[in-house]
């Protein structure tokens, strides 16, 4: 929808990805953090490469609510 023009955005749903995006992003920032430190001994805080594959995950969605929130800001041409 995005490449064909036809997207809709709708505030609402930029909002619910902006904050699920946001903690999704803090709690992944928290697992790597807590790995590299005091959580060191644990097998699931030592997985970095999952734990940043998923930062891009939250990352998708922090995109994807910036392009609800913003609409479509395209200049328009006018003749």
């Amino acid at each position: 929808r995005l490449a064909a023009g036809t997207h809709v955005p709708r505030r609402r749903t930029g909002l619910w990805l902006l904050v699920l995006g946001a903690l999704y992003f803090g709690f992944m920032l928290f697992r790597l953090v807590a790995g590299l430190t005091f959580l060191a001994d644990k097998p699931w805080f030592q997985a970095r490469v999952p734990t940043v594959f998923h930062m891009v995950l939250a990352g998708f969605l922090l995109v994807l609510a910036m392009v609800h929130l913003r609409g479509d800001s395209r200049p328009t041409h006018q003749s």
